[in-house]
C-alpha cells in the first residue's frame, strides 16, 4: 500500500487524511499495520520545503522515497491508450498506470491521462487531474475526477459535496 504526498512550504497538506486512508486500506485488505508511527516518520521530511514523498507500507515495514517537484513551464500530457482500472485501495499493483507512463515516455510527454472504459478522465499516472466546477447555486471550486466518483472507489478526500439550495457546493482542498 502507498500514499504519495507533496511537501509544500514545509508542510504536508492533508497529511492526516493520507495516513487515515493508508491505515483503512491496510486494515481492509488484512495487511499488517506499519511498524512505526507514520506521522512521526514523515514529519521530518517537511524540513525539505518542497518535495514529493512516496510512503509505502509493505509487510508492515514503512519506507519513504523522496522525489523532486516538477519544474516550471506548461506540462505536455497525452491521453493514454491504456484504460483506467478501478481500484478500491492504492496498492503497488498498478499495471494500467505503468503502461500509460510508458506511453508518455515514448511520446516524450510529462504525464498521461487515463480514461475510464466510458471515456471519462480518471486520473494521471503521476499527477492529480483537477478542473474548475461551478454549480447552479453559484458555488465554485477545483474538483478532481475521483472526488466526483468517476475514478471508482478511491474517493480522495479533496472535496466534500454538501447540499446548498438544490445545487452542489464543493469544499475543496488542494490536491497535488
Amino acid at each position: 500500500m502507498f500514499e504519495t504526498m507533496r511537501v509544500r512550504r514545509g508542510a504536508i497538506p492533508l497529511l492526516s487524511r493520507h495516513l487515515a486512508r493508508l491505515a483503512r486500506s491496510l486494515s481492509a485488505l488484512g495487511l499488517p499495520a506499519a511498524d512505526r508511527d507514520l506521522d512521526a516518520f514523515v514529519v521530518p521530511f517537511t524540513e525539505m520545503d518542497e518535495a514529493v514523498l512516496h510512503l509505502e507500507v509493505r509487510d508492515g515495514r514503512a519506507a519513504v522515497t523522496v522525489g523532486g517537484v516538477p519544474g516550471g513551464g506548461s506540462p505536455v500530457v497525452i491521453t493514454a491508450v491504456a484504460r483506467h482500472e478501478r481500484y478500491p485501495h492504492k496498492t503497488t499493483d498498478r499495471d494500467c498506470f505503468e503502461e500509460a507512463a510508458a506511453e508518455a515516455d515514448r511520446a516524450e510527454a510529462d504525464d498521461a491521462l487515463l480514461l475510464t472504459a466510458e471515456g471519462w478522465v480518471a486520473e494521471g499516472t503521476v499527477w492529480n487531474v483537477l478542473w474548475w466546477e461551478e454549480s447552479d447555486c453559484g458555488r465554485r471550486g477545483w474538483i478532481s475526477a475521483s472526488c466526483r466518483g468517476r475514478a471508482g472507489a478511491d474517493q480522495r478526500a479533496g472535496a466534500v459535496e454538501e447540499g446548498a439550495g438544490g445545487g452542489r457546493r464543493w469544499r475543496v482542498a488542494v490536491c497535488s
